[in-house]
């Protein structure tokens, strides 16, 4: 699949509400077991890029890292965020097929 497909599945989420963005947000919405797919942007912090995969890896949810945080935030609206996470299960489960269907996917990782 298309880069453009993967973007428009985040713009996709994020107008349906199912989208949620931000390192707190993300530990949140992965400590209430909301979080259905976490994406890491290439270029977020060493230390958080950590963190995040930690929980995630507790939690049982996948992640994906893939983009950066310039592209994805301008195709989800939200302003400079380098993590962001799905909450319905049928986005995150497109959002993973996009992305894994791409080349360029660095690190793939399901728990």
């Amino acid at each position: 699949m298309s880069k453009d497909k993967t973007l428009g599945y985040l713009g996709l989420a994020a107008r349906s509400g199912n989208l949620f963005a931000g390192y707190n947000n993300c530990l949140a919405e992965i400590k209430n077991r909301k979080a259905r797919l976490i994406i890491i942007t290439r270029d977020v912090g060493e230390a958080s890029r950590h963190r995040i995969i930690e929980k995630c890896g507790s939690g049982g949810i996948p992640y994906r890292i893939w983009g950066d945080a310039g592209e994805l935030s301008r195709a989800c609206g939200k302003a400079d965020k380098g993590l962001f996470g799905v909450r319905d299960r049928g986005l995150a489960e497109a959002l993973i097929k996009a992305i894994d269907g791409e080349e360029e996917t660095e690190e793939r990782k399901v728990f």
